[in-house]
This record gives C-alpha cells, structure tokens and sequence, in this order.
C-alpha cells in the first residue's frame, strides 16, 4: 500500500450529511497493489473526523486498513460500519491509477464507519478493479 496523499479538506456536499457537525475532515488517499505482481488492485479515499485522525500514524496506513487502525491502534469504538457496492465506469483519475483501459469496470464501495452512539468516524470510498474483485454476502436467517 502507498499512501499517495494526506491532508484535510472541506466537508466533500456529498458526505455533508454524515459530517453535519464539520466543516472540515482528514483525508487520506492510498493505492493498493498485489504484491506479487506489483498490480494495482485499489485505490482508497478515506475522510475521517480530525479529532481522530490526529492520531493516526501514515505509517500504519501503509501496513494496515483504516478500520484496523482506528479500531485497535486509535481506540475508536466502532459500532457499526454500513457498506455499499455497485457498480461503474473507471473515470480518468480511475482508469490511470489501476492502470485500466478508461471506463473499464470497476466496483465502487463506500463504506461509513459508526461509533457505538452513531456518530460517523470514518466514510471510506475505495474503487476496486472490476476484473480482479467480487464481493460475496452471506445472510442468516433464524
């Protein structure tokens, strides 16, 4: 994993409603490759609460996920972590990062980290390539 930046922003209008206390949020954005062939697999944008994300190390993003991180290295308590994939077109930015042809498949997950009194941590987008992914959900019923 390589961390490709690191920073804050203003809240991006289409995450404003899970930060509707912020006005700013940590970013950090990383590219993933397999590590045997040196292929990009994904590249993640992650927006976390600043408070937080002051006590992350970028080192750590280099070894582990952001819900590792936040979990068991910052303390977070997560409650509850809602996840949603569909799918898309590589845009540009996209397409040259996982090295794809432009509007190639990929899957687009964005996952939103809750803490037990339900307030966001962490919402997580990462694009996945479409030909090296699938996701697989098992439900129980009782």
């Amino acid at each position: 994993t390589e961390l490709l930046g690191r920073g804050r922003t203003a809240v991006p209008a289409g995450l404003a409603e899970h930060f509707p206390d912020l006005t700013e949020v940590a970013t950090y954005h990383r590219l993933r490759c397999d590590e045997k062939s040196g292929e990009p697999t994904n590249h993640a944008r992650n927006y976390v609460r600043p408070a937080l994300a002051r006590r992350i190390d970028p080192e750590d993003l280099v070894r582990w996920p952001m819900t590792k991180v936040l979990r068991d290295v910052v303390g977070a308590d997560i409650g509850r972590i809602t996840d949603t994939v569909e799918a898309r077109l590589a845009d540009p930015e996209t397409a040259r990062l996982l090295q794809v042809p432009l509007l190639s498949p990929i899957l687009h997950y964005t996952g939103v980290t809750y803490d037990a009194a339900g307030r966001v941590l962490d919402v997580a987008v990462i694009n996945y390539r479409g030909d090296r992914f699938s996701f697989t959900v098992t439900l129980e019923t009782t």
